[in-house]
């Protein structure tokens, strides 16, 4: 009878102790995951700024695309506009002044948005430098 219950209690020690090196186990392993999953969630969270940053700057592109846009379709009405000028029945002076005006607001227009393609660059290249 000792005998049995000697076998019976080393049995039930090997139980517990393969009990809690299991469950030690398993805790490491829970440990791993949370701390993966802490890391996960910190790249996700850098993925959305990235992502916010892109999509502001997508729109950013469409506006300037329709901006420059309009732009050049003002300018080639600007041009129907000076080829129009040799028809009227004005002065050849008035004819110059007219032209004049028309070509000066060209370059006004396109000095402008040359300014501006030099700003979006200085701003592109500074918030590049930032990511």
């Amino acid at each position: 009878m000792e005998l049995v219950a000697l076998i019976t209690i080393a049995m039930l020690f090997i139980v517990i102790f393969v009990y809690l090196i299991l469950t030690d186990t398993d805790c490491l392993q829970i440990m791993k995951q949370i701390r993966e999953i802490a890391r996960l969630r910190i790249e996700n969270d850098e993925l959305k700024d990235i992502n916010a940053d892109l999509r502001e700057e997508h729109n950013d592109y469409i506006l300037l695309k329709y901006d420059y846009e309009t732009t050049l379709r003002n300018t080639v009405m600007d041009l129907l506009d000076l080829q129009d000028i040799n028809s009227l029945e004005i002065s050849e002076e008035e004819k110059n002044k007219n032209r004049n005006v028309i070509i000066n607001k060209i370059i006004k227009d396109f000095n402008n948005k040359i300014n501006e393609l030099d700003e979006l660059t200085k701003t592109s290249s500074s918030n590049k430098k930032h990511l």
